[in-house]
């Protein structure tokens, strides 16, 4: 008998400034910023206008002498020439960028200290179109945390094994952790699974990429806040700040339960709206309290059956990922020693908005 899996359309809306941030940069002459724009040109662009304006020769010139101040010569130069009809697209940027940019472009020796504080963040696009979106596996793991922090909770036994783990080293913590949350199979079906990964319960949630409805994307410094002492650590980046997005999510009830003889997450849309909201309550709550910022939640949400609050994203602080068990949690509190503390002490900002925060809607 065939066993159909189950699917629905998810809407994805931003209810503060999200980053979901691939790890490549614009870099120093990608860009450039006017009338306060983020106009992005790229390379290949770049090299037409310099070319169409006839200054191949001092570019040449510039690349030649390879060093910091070529490059921030070339960059005048490109700002200088550059247009908004020359831009792949153009984006509009905080007033905090634009003056950062404005600075280190007028201050040769502001410049020289500061040349790779200009890079920004990208976020996910369409390569042929350019279109934003938000990969699937970005909501994926949400969801993964959401359940195995509801899975964890009151399990005297396993915490005490993970806290045993973590005094010798973290990654034989999170191996105690996440054997004890497998799947255990059927016996006559034991032979299809010959690696561990194939008895993770998230194998049965499959999750689409996110495609944009609706967005205004931004150019902006994002800041690690602590309360008392204010902003600081700033960070360029492109990000979502307001908008929304739709994709699907399918997962396999029927297919878990004639595999395994033992899985303990129950794997319905409803449980995962459940998990969801447990989990990413906690961390709103704690946020708001611990840093006072928190976003607006609609009078209806409180009683949805459809609807969750998640934490998405670069930024999106180690509340939103880590287990929700307090003795369990480990935060790095510095860059570069190894001091942990059991809970951030810092949320990160843009325009004072506290990051990532966004309303999963399961549409019938």
């Amino acid at each position: 008998m065939r066993i159909e899996p189950e699917s629905k359309k998810v809407r994805l809306t931003v209810l503060s400034p999200v980053a979901v941030t691939t790890g490549d940069f614009y870099t120093d002459i990608d860009f450039t910023v006017k009338n306060g724009k983020f106009l992005f040109i790229g390379t290949k662009n770049i090299v037409k206008l310099l070319t169409e304006k006839g200054q191949t020769g001092r570019v040449y010139q510039l690349l030649n002498r390879a060093d910091v101040k070529s490059i921030q010569e070339l960059r005048k130069l490109i700002n200088s020439i550059a247009t908004e009809n020359n831009a792949v697209y153009v984006l509009p940027a905080d007033e905090d960028f634009v003056k950062k940019f404005s600075d280190n472009l007028a201050d040769f020796r502001r410049s020289l200290k500061t040349l790779n504080r200009l890079r920004v963040r990208r976020i996910y696009r369409n390569p042929l179109t350019g279109s934003v979106y938000i990969p699937g596996s970005t909501l994926k793991g949400a969801i993964r945390t959401a359940i195995i922090n509801s899975l964890i909770t009151n399990r005297e036994e396993l915490l005490k094994k993970v806290r045993e783990a973590i005094k010798e080293n973290i990654s034989k913590a999170k191996e105690a952790l996440e054997s004890n949350l497998l799947c255990e199979p059927n016996p006559e079906k034991l032979r299809l699974f010959k690696a561990k990964s194939s008895l993770d319960f998230m194998r049965f949630i499959k999750v689409s990429d996110l495609r944009k409805v609706e967005t205004e994307v931004r150019v902006g410094v994002s800041y690690n806040f602590k309360p008392g002492e204010g902003e600081k650590v700033p960070v360029n980046l492109e990000y979502v700040s307001s908008g929304v997005f739709e994709g699907e999510i399918v997962i396999y009830p029927g297919y878990l339960k004639s595999i395994f003889k033992r899985c303990e997450p129950e794997l319905s849309f409803e449980k995962i709206v459940k998990y969801l909201r447990k989990h990413y309550h906690r961390v709103y709550n704690t946020e708001k309290k611990r840093f006072g910022k928190a976003v607006k939640l609609s009078e209806d949400y409180l009683n949805s059956k459809t609807k969750a609050i998640v934490k998405l994203g670069f930024h999106a602080g180690a509340l939103s990922k880590t287990v929700a068990d307090n003795s369990v949690r480990r935060v790095k509190a510095h860059p570069k020693k190894n001091i942990f503390k059991p809970q951030p002490e810092t949320t990160w900002v843009i325009n004072g908005k506290p990051m990532g925060w966004a309303l999963l809607e399961v549409l019938d």
